[in-house]
């Protein structure tokens, strides 16, 4: 009787030639990935925008957090300043102070799951703030007259994944030309 089998040679050069395609696969999905993420950070800035447009209509000024974060000295994304100024936004623009609560007041916008931190989304007793796709607190500061990137406005911004401030010509936001 004659048998027909692969040997193993020919198994493991099966193996490796697969090996290098996935390889090659995974170096293309990466920067693919990130356009991604960039292009739903910019879709959620401007999402964002709208509803804070929306918010200055009913109330007259946009939500101004105590503490916020300066496009020019703070860098970091996991700050207290840059937390607690998407927590004003979460609140003001979702009538609400968690996720897991139901809006009490005007809802400007309406964030899904992917968008809100993840402590939040397990406990109702965490306040909730938004976050961008790297997972990090959106950057969020009413302007005055003379301050800011948008002067007499808002400045609403992610910061791409990026952690440090000198990285901050590639950080995505609502900058006015």
């Amino acid at each position: 009787m004659n048998k027909r089998a692969f040997t193993l040679i020919e198994v493991l050069v099966v193996i490796g030639i697969i090996a290098i395609l996935a390889g090659m696969g995974m170096s293309v999905a990466k920067p693919v990935m990130e356009k991604g993420k960039k292009s739903r950070a910019t879709t959620e800035i401007v999402a964002l925008e709208s509803a804070l447009e929306r918010y200055k209509m009913d109330n007259g000024d946009y939500p101004a957090p105590e503490s916020a974060p300066n496009t020019e000295t703070d860098g970091d994304p996991e700050s207290e300043s840059y937390i607690a100024a998407s927590q004003v936004l979460f609140q003001a623009l979702c009538g609400r102070k968690n996720y897991k609560e139901a809006a009490e007041g005007t809802v400007y916008f309406e964030a899904r799951v992917t968008q809100v931190d993840k402590q939040s989304r397990l406990s109702k007793e965490e306040i909730t703030y938004l976050i961008d796709p790297w997972d990090h607190a959106y950057g969020y500061r009413k302007n005055e007259n003379d301050s800011g990137m948008n002067p007499g406005f808002f400045d609403l911004w992610s910061t791409a994944g990026m952690k440090e401030i000198e990285e901050n010509k590639k950080w995505l936001g609502n900058w006015r030309p």
